[in-house]
């Protein structure tokens, strides 16, 4: 509960431009959904990290930061949500390479999700997000 009433809070925080007081909430939420044995409601939180970096420019911090978290998630519906996040960071660095292998990959997670193993925070992903984030990836580049 205390790490989604920090993931929570600092959605509304960022949403609020008030962005560090949102990177301590994210940051805050991540240790409680750790010791619950959340790990991937610990991912979201840092993948809300990343795009919050992402968001400030700064998408090289963002890649590290998803690079990690994908490392420790369970479920295919919190890879796809991060790689989708990792395609917009790798945009902001100009790399088509890297934003592509990360829809390619969102997708591919898309398909192994089983809703009987998906967490609420992730389980409204759908084809729809990974079809936005590549659009939105595709002007960025300069090819729309």
């Amino acid at each position: 509960m205390a790490a989604d009433l920090a993931h929570c809070a600092g959605w509304l925080r960022f949403d609020a431009d008030r962005q560090a007081d949102a990177q301590r909430h994210w940051q805050a939420a991540v240790h409680p959904a750790h010791q619950a044995g959340d790990r991937d409601l610990a991912a979201v939180a840092l993948s809300d990290l990343a795009y919050q970096a992402t968001w400030l420019f700064r998408p090289a911090d963002a890649v590290k930061v998803l690079e990690y978290a994908c490392s420790r998630t369970r479920t295919p519906a919190a890879r796809s949500l991060l790689d989708v996040r990792r395609a917009r960071a790798c945009t902001g660095l100009q790399d088509r390479t890297g934003t592509g292998r990360a829809l390619a990959s969102a997708e591919t997670e898309l398909d192994r999700i089983r809703p009987q193993n998906t967490p609420p925070g992730v389980g409204r992903m759908s084809m729809a997000d990974i079809n936005a984030a590549a659009g939105r990836c595709s002007l960025d580049l300069g090819c729309p």
